[in-house]
């Protein structure tokens, strides 16, 4: 799938944010330029043409100029948020092995930052917060009524497995913790009050960052060159290489039975796995290469990423230690002789008897570096 060259540019009228789109159209070699309310479709109201010797990067920066003339900006005034929450099955683990997780990425998650992106209606704030039983998204949103209508339909068509809430709120006011009187009922009311006590301090944190931070921004110079949007394609299209369905289940199921990958991770970061293990912290490029070699001649069938993050991929073991998607990652084939963890630490973690007498191998003259955290 191509991704949509386009810039967003966000202007109040009438106290509601409005946004202006220019999304380049390869068949005419031309913006279209569309235009709506944040929070509804956009609605085209013009073509910009390339003038003579121009390419799209610089009629965009062209064309960006004169709208931010115009009161156009590319950084709206937030002061709504939006702490989408989503109720889950249990799941004794990180999210992404568990079952259902392809189900809330494609039908909830993925549809949720679509909805928002397409609207011009907000994004990531705060980060996800995963705890038993809930994923919270924080979200910064311009039109907080229709965000919450967005949230709510995807709540009604989403599987009966997953409950979705919604919890609108000002810049001022707290973030919503994580639901603990339906997540742990029994919790003690001195724990109750730390958790609020926790939630204030880092509200406070992240606003006198923001206030700190904010003058800095202000007085960075005019550029001469527009970035585009970054823009969120559909779960299906998000990465060609996606394993997901009964394929990515079992894969899944084989893992958590071999090897026990999903509840919890392996160290140095978790607790001890239940097969031996060796780490190292800070692997360099020439010894990641030597490794990859070794297991390159050991590789049986297709190469998978389970990424703690995202779920479940295809790819080539050259990628094996790098930050594969966004959180740590496990490496592994269709034999499950072998696994590799990546931690988000810099740290290799090693597990399968020939793999870990490779591994010793190349440090036996530095046997520090080996399990260097315990």
């Amino acid at each position: 799938m191509i991704t949509p060259f386009q810039k967003t540019l966000y202007r109040p009228e009438n106290g509601t944010w409005h946004y202006l789109r220019l999304l380049w159209q390869e068949a005419s070699q031309s913006f279209e330029v569309r235009t709506a309310p944040c929070g509804l479709p956009a609605t085209p109201i013009r073509q910009e043409p390339l003038l003579p010797g121009e390419t799209k990067e610089t009629a965009l920066h062209r064309l960006v100029v004169d709208l931010r003339q115009a009161g156009y900006l590319e950084r709206p005034t937030i002061d709504d948020y939006l702490d989408v929450q989503i109720f889950t099955p249990d799941w004794d683990g990180f999210a992404a092995a568990a079952p259902w997780f392809d189900a809330l990425q494609s039908e909830v998650s993925y549809p949720l930052y679509q909805v928002l992106q397409d609207t011009a209606n907000g994004g990531n704030s705060g980060g996800v917060q995963t705890a038993p039983g809930c994923i919270t998204h924080y979200l910064w949103v311009l039109n907080p009524d229709a965000a919450t209508a967005a949230v709510e339909t995807i709540a009604r068509q989403a599987p009966s497995l997953f409950r979705v809430v919604a919890n609108s709120r000002k810049k001022a006011a707290t973030p919503a913790p994580t639901a603990l009187s339906e997540i742990t009922e029994a919790a003690t009311p001195d724990l109750k009050i730390l958790t609020d006590q926790l939630t204030g301090v880092m509200a406070g944190i992240v606003e006198e960052f923001q206030q700190t931070i904010k003058p800095y921004l202000a007085d960075q110079p005019a550029s001469d060159k527009t970035y585009p949007d970054q823009v969120c394609v559909s779960f299906e299209h998000s990465e060609p290489d996606r394993v997901h369905g009964e394929q990515a289940n079992l894969l899944r199921e084989r893992l958590l039975a071999q090897w026990g990958v999903g509840k919890g991770h392996w160290p140095p970061l978790g607790d001890a796995a239940r097969c031996e293990t060796l780490h190292v912290e800070g692997l360099d490029d020439e010894t990641a290469a030597q490794l990859t070699d070794v297991i390159q001649k050991r590789i049986i069938g297709q190469v998978y990423a389970l990424d703690a993050g995202e779920g479940v991929f295809m790819a080539g073991p050259e990628r094996l230690f790098s930050r594969f998607m966004i959180d740590d990652t496990y490496w592994f084939d269709d034999g499950l002789e072998w696994i590799v963890y990546v931690s988000h630490h810099d740290t290799a973690t090693f597990g399968g008897e020939w793999l870990l007498d490779a591994v010793g191998e190349l440090f036996k003259d530095r046997p520090e570096r080996l399990n260097p955290w315990f």
